[in-house]
């Protein structure tokens, strides 16, 4: 079952829900209560499964650095201490890890600890 057709049966079992929650509200019986509780445990049991879903498709993006040297910071702005010794260089690639102010926190292979960059100096490529 994909995303689409399970947020489809998400919505299907919500609004059967409302119908009986409104119908038990007209004709308040034992039997309707429990006819409703059926919707209301499948309506959870999908929203478990369409958040579990949406985390395991969390997007990874991975960019390559444009500048011909780059000094790579410990926080997300210029006044940050640098990173590493020696700047980065054009063609490195890096995975990013979170984004902030127009400064993506990057991590490079075999560098160690996340490093900050401007996020205009480097280009990020599809998943």
């Amino acid at each position: 079952m994909n995303a689409v057709s399970l947020k489809i049966s998400f919505a299907a079992v919500h609004a059967v829900l409302w119908v009986l929650i409104v119908a038990a509200a007209f004709w308040p019986s034992r039997a309707l209560r429990r006819v409703a509780l059926a919707p209301l445990l499948i309506g959870a049991a999908l929203a478990v499964v369409i958040s579990v879903d949406s985390l395991g498709k969390r997007v990874i993006h991975e960019g390559v650095v444009l500048e011909s040297e780059l000094m790579a910071r410990k926080g997300p702005a210029s006044i940050y201490e640098p990173a590493f010794e020696t700047p980065i260089h054009a063609g490195t690639e890096f995975r990013v890890v979170g984004q902030k102010h127009g400064w993506l926190e990057i991590a490079i292979s075999g560098a160690g600890e996340p490093c900050w960059i401007p996020a205009n100096l480097a280009i990020l490529l599809d998943p």
